[in-house]
């Protein structure tokens, strides 16, 4: 047997011989875990012996180094040109073809509020493009902390969880930023 009775993918059991107990004809029923993937209309992703199930997320993990303003003045050379990789970044036609971005060094810059924000800029393209869903880490700049982690992530697919955890303060340049992680969970259905 299949272990799951009834059979893939019928939907309410078998109402011939498939769900007899002790002679007598008695009405076959889903697993707790079945009903619940029908309740929320997962119907295929019940397991079938011998189909194995995949799940393709096709996700990008990128560090653009865009540090905030500012702090590109005092980095020197190497941190110039971010307006320029921010552009061919969203202009990539792989994006179309992408679920998930977790992208690294997008500092956000909090001054004159966020008309120098590469970040804000940043996370209103993603979102014309179809990354609606977008999680930073909650930040509020201080005198010993003037930038966020410098971490976005931007989804198709819905986030309906996520959590951070924070880093001690760095040292030199990164002591001003509120680094740490960040981790989401998404909803692997779009909608």
């Amino acid at each position: 047997g299949d272990g799951g009775g009834g059979g893939g993918g019928d939907e309410g059991g078998s109402e011939g011989g498939g769900g007899r107990v002790g002679g007598s004809a008695a009405k076959w029923a889903a697993p707790q875990w079945q009903q619940a993937l029908a309740q929320v209309g997962l119907h295929e992703l019940w397991y079938q012996p011998g189909f194995p199930k995949s799940f393709n997320v096709h996700l990008l993990s990128y560090n653009l180094n865009i540090l905030p303003w500012g702090a590109r003045l005092a980095a020197g050379a190497g941190h110039d040109h971010s307006s320029e990789r921010l552009q061919e970044f969203i202009s990539r036609p792989e994006l179309n073809t992408l679920d998930v971005l977790l992208l690294q060094e997008v500092f956000k810059t909090p001054l004159l509020r966020g008309l120098l924000c590469q970040q804000a800029w940043l996370r209103r393209q993603l979102s014309e493009r179809g990354f609606v869903h977008q999680v930073v880490m909650p930040f509020r700049p201080g005198v010993l902390s003037w930038t966020d982690s410098g971490l976005v992530i931007a989804s198709k697919l819905p986030i309906v969880d996520w959590g951070v955890q924070r880093f001690s303060r760095g040292m030199h340049i990164d002591a001003g930023a509120a680094k740490g992680i960040l981790h989401p969970s998404c909803r692997l259905a779009r909608g």
